[in-house]
């Protein structure tokens, strides 16, 4: 589950919660700085918009994030630590349009006037749409 605040300035306050038993409790695997006001949990960065939020596995997540970083978050450690995978072409900022996966490694997502597809998890491809 992705909990986030209120939008400012490219950045907003995340929280990825993880839970074993349907939902009935819930544990915390990662959140930004701006949620760790006593002891940080994981590695998640504030920046860029989270827009959607796909678990491949019970270790495998991505994470659509937009402006500024534009691309897609991975965590291959169940949510615990995130690392961005650009997707954009142009290699700037840009708001990612949702996240559609089937499989564990064939997804999509959009940037500006890109279809992006993952070759893999680590490399994804463009094409120019209109």
């Amino acid at each position: 589950m992705l909990c986030n605040d209120g939008m400012a300035d490219g950045a907003e306050a995340k929280a990825v919660y993880s839970s074993r038993d349907g939902g009935h409790s819930w544990e915390l695997m990662a959140q930004s700085q701006a949620f760790a006001l006593t002891h940080p949990v994981g590695r998640l960065e504030a920046s860029g918009y989270a827009d959607a939020l796909v678990a491949l596995s019970p270790t495998t997540v991505l994470m659509g994030v937009g402006y500024p970083l534009g691309g897609i978050e991975l965590s291959t450690d169940a949510g615990r630590d995130w690392r961005i995978i650009r997707t954009n072409p142009e290699d700037i900022g840009s708001q990612t349009g949702g996240l559609v996966c089937v499989g564990s490694a064939r997804c999509w997502t959009t940037s500006y006037d890109y279809v992006m597809r993952s070759v893999s998890l680590l490399r994804w491809e463009a094409t120019a749409v209109g």
